[in-house]
């Protein structure tokens, strides 16, 4: 089994592996579990999203995404650990969660409060391109007003108005290491969960 995302199902997940022997995740890598995983070093993403944002001068930053999701909890770890680090104020948490018409409600509930924000991490492209959405919905410009910045570097994020700063995960490397330790597994060899780095693409959104 390939399985594609941890989703909050990380311990539904853990115990289907210490079952199930040939079965490698997409997703994060937690100390003391038995699923093999590969994906980025998301508390670094986080930390890389916070730096450039505050880098260009922001300093009331947001972070978008569900913390239950473990990929999502340490992007936020790395993002929030940043702002303390650069001591700014404690960078507000909207749980929004993955689906684009929820996240679009969630955020222009969030903006119609008049939050104090212009530098956002949404964790994932698909959330941030909801942002950009629900940002112009509330009259506010992308970047001059708020800055954001996504997550994973989807096909079409250099495509949405302004083009899409995020963070980028090497999807093909990622699907390429996932198939190779499922030979591993099914060989009865042992394999070892795999953290790539991510890296900044920067576009015109921040």
């Amino acid at each position: 089994i390939l399985l594609i995302g941890q989703s909050d199902q990380i311990d539904v997940i853990e115990q289907t592996a210490r079952r199930y022997a040939p079965i490698v995740v997409w997703g994060a890598h937690v100390d003391g579990y038995t699923q093999v995983t590969v994906g980025s070093d998301n508390v670094a993403g986080g930390r890389i999203a916070a730096e450039h944002l505050i880098a260009q001068g922001r300093r009331n930053l947001a972070f978008f995404g569900n913390p239950d999701v473990p990929e999502f909890a340490d992007r936020w770890k790395g993002f929030r650990t940043a702002a303390n680090k650069a001591g700014l104020d404690e960078p507000l948490l909207l749980p929004t969660h993955l689906t684009t018409e929820a996240s679009r409600d969630a955020i222009g509930a969030f903006l119609a409060k008049k939050p104090l924000v212009n530098g956002i991490a949404a964790a994932s492209d698909v959330i941030a391109m909801s942002a950009l959405q629900a940002l112009s919905d509330a009259g506010l410009h992308v970047p001059a007003d708020v800055a954001i910045i996504g997550y994973d570097d989807v096909m079409v994020a250099s495509q949405t108005t302004p083009p899409l700063t995020t963070i980028r995960q090497d999807v093909a490397r990622g699907a390429a290491l996932m198939v190779d330790l499922l030979f591993e597994k099914l060989a009865g060899r042992t394999a070892d969960s795999v953290v790539m780095q991510p890296a900044l693409v920067h576009r015109a959104s921040a």
